[in-house]
């Protein structure tokens, strides 16, 4: 199923993602089933024991290159996802990493990272403070923790 899904990817232009493979010029250097098994087969094996069969994918190493056994691996959807052309990577003390991957990290969601970016906070700060910090533009307010409290005690001293 991997290697003929490969196929259509590369080579069907009806394929839903043609577009973005076989459209962008994208190959399968692998010319026959029997090929592919001799290459990836036992790699596969250990990544699915590890894995589980379903979180194991084939994956580019290189995004933009060509599926070969020089540039294919067997990766889990959550780190194939990170290898997208269309990730926003953030660099961040010299390290360039995508932001879900910084996210993680640190212990954040990738959309509260995102958020805390496109609200204009420079990468050192959101990176470094605290996950309930917030910032005003005068200065740097008490946390979402404590306004949460606050609320629900106003709420329930009031019920």
């Amino acid at each position: 199923n991997i290697w003929c899904a490969m196929q259509q990817r590369c080579y069907y232009p009806k394929h839903n993602s043609f577009k973005n493979y076989g459209g962008k010029g994208v190959e399968c250097h692998w010319k026959s089933f029997e090929q592919f098994k001799k290459d990836m087969y036992q790699s596969y094996l250990v990544h699915a024991k590890k894995f589980g069969e379903k979180d194991t994918s084939i994956d580019r190493v290189d995004p933009k290159g060509h599926y070969q056994r020089e540039n294919c691996r067997w990766n889990t959807l959550w780190n194939q996802n990170l290898n997208r052309t269309n990730n926003h990577l953030i660099t961040f003390r010299g390290v360039t990493k995508p932001m879900a991957k910084w996210a993680t990290e640190k212990g954040f969601k990738r959309g509260f990272l995102e958020t805390r970016i496109r609200l204009g906070w420079s990468i050192e700060k959101a990176m470094n403070l605290p996950k309930y910090t917030v910032i005003n533009k005068r200065k740097l307010t008490e946390t979402h923790k404590d306004r949460i409290k606050q609320s629900m005690l106003k709420h329930f001293s009031s019920v």
